[in-house]
């Protein structure tokens, strides 16, 4: 069993998400050219919009709550 870990600009964080998009189509592509299957992939974000409080409190904890968040990922 072999495993392929690629490492590509995060697109949440950075304003290359179509970059991103090509990299990941691009790489599955030329796995797939090569005879791997693939099986999963793992995209640690929330996809998902969330509507913004007008409370500045609870806008700067969710704020906070990410930063925390992001430095230990899930």
């Amino acid at each position: 069993m072999r495993f392929v870990l690629a490492t590509v600009p995060d697109p949440a964080h950075t304003h290359l998400g179509l970059f991103f998009d090509r990299q990941i189509e691009a790489i599955e592509q030329a796995a797939q050219k090569d005879g791997y299957n693939f099986a999963r992939a793992y995209m640690p974000w929330d996809s998902r919009d969330h509507p913004e409080s007008s409370d500045l409190k609870i806008r700067l904890l969710h704020e906070e709550y990410m930063r925390n968040r992001e430095k230990v990922p899930a």
